[in-house]
């Protein structure tokens, strides 16, 4: 595991994805904690690289990618081919995220959607980004600041991870050898 930084620092979005692809990331999971107008709203959503479908997931796509320059067209299409090949397994890395950290956790589910978050697009290998609650909401703000929670959603996740590892792998006889494998192919 990588982590990108440990500490409280901003770090262009661009510069996430590169440092999983640089280390032969397997998965690129990008932590978020949400915010929104009203502070009513609150749950878990995952996001995986394709062009919002929804109002709300554009929304949530733009206040995202302000946070750094936004992808130019050309650049978004190029990184939409080549995510692609892990279109499918992004969008089941995102269902067994949702799923598990929802049930570990008794927290709202707000489904899985797709986006064109900044932070994903250049991603080499299967990529998300898990909105782990809002810091807009009373509740969910305590309880996203508090250290046990923290550990408590950090295991919901890994657990989520493996349980990702062990449907491919049933799927893929060599999950990890397939991975390199789709990473090398032209």
């Amino acid at each position: 595991m990588v982590l990108t930084r440990e500490r409280d620092q901003y770090m262009e979005l661009a510069d996430r994805a590169e440092i999983a692809n640089g280390n032969q990331g397997d998965l690129f999971i990008s932590l978020h904690c949400n915010s929104w107008f009203n502070d009513g709203a609150q749950g878990i959503e995952t996001f995986f690289l394709s062009p919002a479908e929804s109002d709300w997931a554009k929304s949530v796509e733009a206040a995202e990618n302000s946070a750094g320059q936004e992808p130019g067209d050309v650049e978004f299409i190029v990184w939409e081919l080549v995510q692609n090949r892990f279109i499918s397994s992004s969008s089941q890395l995102a269902e067994v995220l949702q799923k598990e950290v929802c049930e570990d956790l008794t927290l709202e589910n707000r489904g899985v959607r797709q986006a064109g978050f900044r932070v994903l697009v250049g991603a080499y290998m299967p990529a998300v980004l898990v909105e782990m609650g809002f810091l807009t909401h009373p509740e969910e703000e305590r309880r996203l600041g508090d250290s046990s929670y923290q550990r408590r959603m950090a295991r919901a996740l890994g657990k989520a991870i493996v349980e990702y590892s062990r449907q491919m792998a049933a799927t893929v006889p060599d999950f990890a050898d397939a991975v390199e494998k789709e990473g090398d192919d032209e």
